[in-house]
């Protein structure tokens, strides 16, 4: 694995955290609530499209390191 991509699969990882925390726990939603809880929102969705893009780039150059 190349080090940039175990950067944004943390990175990803950290922002889905974030995420779950202020839209699931009740601490999070007493920091985050009313228009300021799309912070947590948009912070796991961005999380999650790192996570999908990361992968893809990950099985691709596996692909094309394989043959």
């Amino acid at each position: 694995m190349r080090a940039w991509q175990l950067i944004v699969q943390i990175l990803a990882a950290g922002l889905r955290g974030f995420g779950w925390w202020g839209s699931a726990t009740a601490a999070g939603m007493r920091m985050f609530d009313e228009m300021a809880g799309i912070l947590p929102f948009v912070a796991g969705l961005l999380g999650a499209f790192l996570l999908v893009v990361s992968s893809m780039l990950s099985a691709s150059l596996w692909w094309h390191d394989r043959g």
